[in-house]
């Protein structure tokens, strides 16, 4: 049998060796603790990139893409304020396009230039101030002052700004590195969606665009008319349609070339699109021929707006207008209604044609008569209970 003190002898060997188990034991769980807070970081990223790409994807609409942005940041980082701000190539400076909260102050900023400071954003990616802006200082322009702020660049695929994420915080949830961190890889992949959308609408802007007056083309005309005509027919509401001609414009653009020609459209269709709602419709048709649609706006307004064009355009002073048989560009206009003069799209747009041929017909620079007049009937069809006669 074994001697007691031998065996109380070997005891300080056997504690040490349980020591440094404790130690390893200890030293383990902290690496456990560690892994489980990268993993539950890393779970948070992912579902914060899952939740956002999936609102981005569910739409190739900037506008409801920027609601989605705001609605984002606002529920998941709890931001006080949000603004979205979006690159415009033509003038290089970044336009506010969707906001939250933002002070009256700052919301007037709708157009930045790259001033030197926010190229220093751009440069780097991103802006982080942990303590509250003051009035004073730059990134207040973009998102107020009084806050803990954080400013992401957003990049397009070819490594082009295309935009800036501007968050606010209040003084009691500052933001903390982790939120930083989290941030810019998110900005990673908003960037590149947003530059492709963007460029998916500029594509769409310019297939319905007139190259030359930079209104509306015949192609959008169309599709918005139809879609218009649909909804005044469904909620039976006014719907009118005018068309307009230059008179005598072959003899100005003989005469003059077709430089000057082109720059007299071009002066034409701002002068109309000045003097048109918001919710009109105005595209060059063809030629020297525009058409404006009029949504809500039965006969007699459309009258009213096609009297107000006319006399707008007489009282404007056009370059060469001088070589005009009566010294002054003119233009004559045709206006036709549903329900009153058509039931459906092609006729609405043959009624409004043939009153402009009529104001054509009755010396120009005018606005042509009624189609009932044309025709000595009511052209509604459901008034007559007869189609127009040819």
């Amino acid at each position: 049998m074994r001697p007691r003190d031998s065996f109380e002898g070997s005891m300080p060997g056997a504690s040490g060796k349980a020591g440094l188990s404790i130690s390893k034991l200890r030293e383990q769980i902290r690496e456990l603790r560690r892994t489980n807070r990268e993993l539950n970081d890393r779970v948070v990223e992912l579902d914060c990139l899952y939740q956002i790409l999936r609102s981005l994807t569910a739409t190739m609409s900037l506008a409801q893409t920027a609601d989605a942005l705001r609605n984002f940041f606002t529920s998941r980082f709890q931001v006080e304020r949000f603004a979205l701000y979006l690159r415009d190539e033509d003038s290089g400076t970044f336009v506010l396009r969707n906001s939250y909260r933002l002070p009256r102050e700052t919301e007037g900023h709708l157009r930045l230039p790259l001033q030197p400071w926010l190229q220093s954003v751009c440069s780097k990616g991103y802006c982080f101030r942990s303590d509250a802006l003051s009035e004073d200082e730059p990134l207040a322009q973009l998102i107020g002052p009084g806050v803990s702020a954080f400013v992401l660049s957003l990049k397009g695929l070819d490594g082009r700004d295309v935009g800036l994420v501007a968050l606010g915080r209040g003084a009691a949830e500052r933001f903390s590195r982790r939120d930083a961190e989290l941030l810019r890889k998110l900005g990673k992949q908003i960037g590149p969606m947003i530059g492709a959308m963007m460029h998916f609408e500029k594509t769409k802007e310019l297939s319905f665009t007139d190259p030359l007056t930079g209104v509306h083309n015949r192609r959008y005309f169309n599709q918005v008319y139809v879609r218009e005509f649909e909804r005044a027919r469904r909620y039976s509401r006014p719907l009118s349609v005018l068309m307009i001609d230059i008179d005598h414009f072959k003899i100005y653009n003989d005469t003059l070339g077709h430089l000057a020609g082109d720059a007299l459209l071009r002066r034409l269709a701002q002068e109309l699109a000045d003097n048109l709602r918001r919710t009109d419709y105005l595209a060059r048709y063809g030629g020297a021929e525009f058409a404006v649609l009029l949504p809500e706006t039965d006969y007699e307004r459309a009258c009213r707006v096609a009297e107000k064009l006319r006399r707008q355009v007489e009282l404007t002073r056009f370059d060469g207008e001088e070589v005009q048989p009566e010294g002054k560009l003119t233009i004559s206009v045709g206006a036709a209604s549903y329900p009153r003069h058509a039931d459906d799209p092609l006729q609405l747009l043959e009624m409004a044609d043939r009153s402009l041929y009529g104001a054509k017909a009755n010396g120009r620079n005018q606005v042509g008569p009624a189609p009932e007049e044309l025709y000595g009937v009511v052209l509604n069809s459901r008034a007559s209970g007869s189609r127009p006669q040819p």
